[in-house]
């Protein structure tokens, strides 16, 4: 968590760091990151794959996944020139990533 909260805040006023990063790598780590690790409607719910017991709170993932987004926010709105790359990549995950929100069933009383 603090790794990209760090990114997302502090990393990005170091301008000599921050700018020598190629947005594209940055995005499609990120996404990867995203879609493998901390996705919030299991991708395998068809399976009966055990899922990791250290894995953290919906609550915690859906913050980190909030830096995360916030970073790669960052490095698209800040790098030179045209994004065409990285809004591709992000409408690549998008396009093919379906995290079903969960439906809360109604109580009758």
């Amino acid at each position: 968590m603090r790794l990209y909260t760090y990114l997302a805040t502090e990393f990005v006023t170091y301008n000599e760091i921050y700018h020598s990063i190629q947005p594209i790598s940055g995005i499609i780590q990120t996404l990867h990151t995203l879609k493998n690790f901390y996705w919030i409607a299991n991708p395998n719910r068809q399976s009966n794959q055990h899922i990791d017991d250290n894995r953290p709170t919906r609550e915690q993932i859906i913050e980190m996944r909030r830096y995360m987004l916030l970073y790669m926010k960052q490095l698209v709105i800040s790098s030179p020139g045209t994004q065409e790359e990285e809004l591709q990549t992000i409408l690549n995950y998008l396009h093919t990533v379906h995290e079903v929100k969960k439906k809360k069933k109604n109580k009758f009383i």
